[in-house]
């Protein structure tokens, strides 16, 4: 779990390398921004290669992006080529990236990113991963009532998968205002 954490917390590290005003702007990157952020991938395994870990960190920081069915970055990696730490990472940015809001989007519902989880389990995302993580939130995410302070519980459960995925994956996306 400590190594997950690790590389979890140093996946981004490439972004320091792309300019700031990209990363919060809003609105839509255009293609060639686009490709701009994903050399943060590259660039992370770069800085890292050189660091002496007891886990993976490097690679695991190059291949957070790539997908199981080959549509990732940066290689176009597919299935048992990822590392099995990449897989788990990667789901676990997926779920912060979907519940925090960004520059050019809000955040999705609990809801919305489980049905994600479930519909790309096994195509885009290690299924063994999003299972795990959808599990840490069914307990919580069923019971949709309002509590006494009117909040609703969906979104108490969201915030908790939100904090469980952050053990793993810390933001890189300024905070929105």
């Amino acid at each position: 779990m400590r190594g997950l954490r690790v590389m979890g917390q140093l996946i981004d590290v490439g972004m320091l390398q792309i300019p700031r005003d990209l990363l919060w702007r809003p609105g839509v990157l255009s293609a060639s921004e686009f490709e701009l952020v994903k050399t943060h991938a590259e660039r992370g395994f770069e800085v890292l290669r050189a660091v002496e870990f007891p886990w993976p960190v490097a690679e695991v920081v190059r291949q957070h992006h790539e997908r199981l069915d080959g549509s990732g970055y940066p290689r176009g990696l597919k299935g048992e080529d990822i590392l099995l730490e990449a897989r788990i990472v990667a789901v676990a940015d997926a779920v912060e990236a979907m519940l925090s809001p960004r520059p050019h989007r809000l955040a999705l519902t609990l809801t919305a990113c489980l049905d994600e989880l479930r519909s790309q389990a096994g195509r885009r995302y290690d299924a063994g991963g999003g299972q795990g993580l959808r599990q840490a939130a069914a307990g919580r995410a069923g019971d949709n009532r309002s509590d006494s302070s009117g909040r609703r519980s969906g979104r108490r459960a969201a915030n908790r998968l939100r904090r469980f995925a952050r053990c793993s994956c810390s933001s890189t996306a300024p905070p929105v205002r």
